[in-house]
């Protein structure tokens, strides 16, 4: 039954209800004219309360010719009962109207709450997929250590590589904390980028060496100095200028002064990791790798140029040498004379630890130059167990006197380095110039075949 029929009978059926009681129970007052109120309110009521206006002014308009043609105790004129029938009418509206009002905004709540159900069911969905996203970045925190902090101490860890070793570190970081699987270091030499890493690729399909600083998706990066993808504008478009068959991700290694001197290309990517947290990461990675390469790079220019040994504090192996030429040279060119020594610690490995090491270094680096001449000159021989000595204007009686002279003074330091306190064990070689000498390396000849002669040393408690 529909719910139209089903109001109409309902209706209908309280009519009748009210009718057949004013039949058995008041049949001198058909109509119930004498009530006040009258008990047909009730339908009027009922119906406009639950069914609006519509309903409410049929139900009024049934009662009403019901209460103009029942006849009543006496018979009233028309007239006197219009006024009841009106009633009826405009109180069946107005209740009406008040339900349909209230009907309305109880759909509104209805609806309001349903889009915020929806909303919220939303929310929950995404903070579930959130929540999952999270339980797997927290996993791969705990399986591959990708976090903020093990990529800054990663980030710390390269400062400290040398530049030959930085290069192929940078595509392994980028692995690790992006997901990344073809991997290709360029860094700007001129007008060109040049290849000088690269991981991931089958030996017949490598990256170019070389391209161009205005070429394809590089030189756009070049020119705009950030991070871009194949979803930006223009990629197609520079993809076609230059090689860059299947790249997806480029970034720039930028200077201080916002200069790009080279790039990072990610040209293969699991799709599920191409998301603008791995842009954002792969940003970050290419920032810190160029700071790494730069401070490399400095650190190696450094070192290029120092002259002392940071252990023994001395002159390095490089200086001295280097020293030893030019006295070569002089020594040949005014006829000059001059001598070297080299000293070489016995038993060196059995040195109790790496700080004794250093430490003993350090003695002997302090007791050679407190016992020589401020004009001679005293630095490491290349390796790490031995010093060699310059003596500018010694001949060879006077290198035999500095190397008692050096002998008395590490006398003095009573030294027992070894594990079984023994004393310090050590072995000296001299050599002096001499006109048929070709260069250094007959120095050194000499003074190797004077140490193996047995020119051995003990220090002496």
């Amino acid at each position: 039954m529909s719910k139209k029929k089903y109001i109409i009978l309902e209706i209908l059926g309280f009519i009748g209800l009210l009718m057949t009681i004013n039949l058995l129970w008041f049949r001198d007052d058909l109509g119930f004219y004498k009530f006040n109120p009258n008990p047909l309110w009730l339908v009027i009521i009922f119906t406009s309360a639950r069914y609006g206006a519509n309903w409410g002014m049929l139900s009024s308009l049934l009662v009403g010719a019901i209460y103009l043609v029942l006849p009543g105790e006496e018979k009233a004129f028309l007239s006197e009962r219009l006024p009841m029938v009106a009633s009826f009418l405009i109180i069946s509206f107005f209740l009406g109207s008040l339900r349909d009002n209230l009907e309305k905004k109880l759909r509104e709540w209805r609806d309001r709450v349903q889009r915020q159900e929806e909303e919220l069911e939303s929310v929950h969905s995404r903070y579930t997929a959130l929540d999952n996203l999270r339980k797997e970045l927290e996993k791969k925190v705990l399986s591959q250590t990708s976090t903020v902090i093990t990529l800054y101490e990663t980030a710390q860890s390269l400062g400290n590589l040398e530049l030959k070793e930085l290069l192929p570190t940078i595509p392994r970081v980028v692995k690790e904390y992006i997901g990344a699987e073809k991997i290709s270091l360029y860094l700007r030499e001129g007008e060109n980028f040049w290849l000088k890493a690269n991981l991931g690729y089958p030996a017949d399909s490598l990256p170019p060496q070389r391209v161009g600083i205005t070429e394809g998706v590089m030189g756009k990066v070049a020119s705009w100095g950030k991070t871009i993808t194949i979803r930006d504008s223009g990629w197609e478009a520079a993809k076609e200028e230059g090689k860059d068959k299947g790249r997806i991700m480029c970034a720039p290694l930028k200077s201080v002064s916002g200069k790009v001197m080279g790039v990072i290309n990610i040209d293969y990517l699991p799709f599920v990791k191409f998301n603008q947290a791995s842009v954002r990461m792969l940003s970050v990675v290419a920032d810190w790798a160029y700071r790494a390469i730069e401070n490399a790079t400095r650190y190696g220019k450094a070192e290029a140029n120092r002259i002392d040994d940071e252990v023994a504090k001395v002159y390095n192996a490089k200086y001295v040498r280097n020293r030893l030429e030019e006295e070569f040279k002089k020594a040949l060119r005014y006829k000059t004379v001059f001598s070297t020594m080299l000293i070489r610690i016995e038993d060196y490995a059995l040195l109790a630890s790496g700080e004794m090491k250093a430490t003993l270094l350090g003695v002997l680096g302090s007791a050679f130059s407190l016992a020589l001449r401020t004009t001679d000159i005293i630095g490491r021989d290349g390796n790490e167990d031995g010093f060699l000595m310059i003596l500018p204007f010694t001949d060879e009686e006077g290198a035999k006197r500095v190397e008692e002279r050096l002998i008395k003074s590490i006398n003095g330091f009573e030294l027992k380095p070894y594990h079984d306190e023994k004393r310090l064990r050590f072995s000296t070689g001299r050599a002096t110039f001499n006109p048929q000498m070709k260069s250094v390396e007959d120095l050194f000849r000499q003074a190797r075949e004077n140490m193996k002669k047995g020119t051995r040393s003990e220090a002496k408690c």
